[in-house]
C-alpha cells in the first residue's frame, strides 16, 4: 500500500493533487448542502422556534412550518463549479502547451 502511494506521489503532479483535494471537497460541500436542506424540511419545527431563524441564514424560506435553506447548497455548487472551472483552465491550457 506503501509503494502504491509513493508511486501516486511522484507520477501526479502537485496541481492534480490539488485539484483531487478542491474536487473531493467541494463535492462534500454540495453533499452537506443537500444533508441540511433535507433535515431542514423533514424537521417540524414550534411556530415560537422560527421568529428569527428566516433571517438569520441566506436563502432560508419557511414552508408550513419547515425551513427551507438553500445557502450552504449554493456554496457548495459555486465551490465545485470554480474547482472545475480551474481544472478546464488548466487542461485546455496544458493542451495549448503541448501542440
Amino acid at each position: 500500500m506503501q509503494e502504491a502511494l509513493d508511486r501516486l506521489l511522484r507520477e501526479a503532479t502537485l496541481v492534480t493533487i490539488a485539484l483531487g483535494i478542491g474536487l473531493g471537497w467541494s463535492l462534500f460541500q454540495v453533499a452537506q448542502g443537500v444533508a441540511t436542506a433535507v433535515n431542514g424540511l423533514l424537521t417540524k419545527y414550534p411556530a415560537s422556534d422560527l421568529a428569527g431563524y428566516a433571517n438569520s441564514q441566506p436563502l432560508t424560506w419557511i414552508v408550513h412550518g419547515r425551513v427551507l435553506t438553500l445557502g450552504s447548497l449554493l456554496a457548495g455548487v459555486v465551490e465545485l463549479a470554480v474547482v472545475m472551472a480551474v481544472a478546464m483552465l488548466l487542461t485546455t491550457r496544458a493542451r495549448s502547451h503541448a501542440d
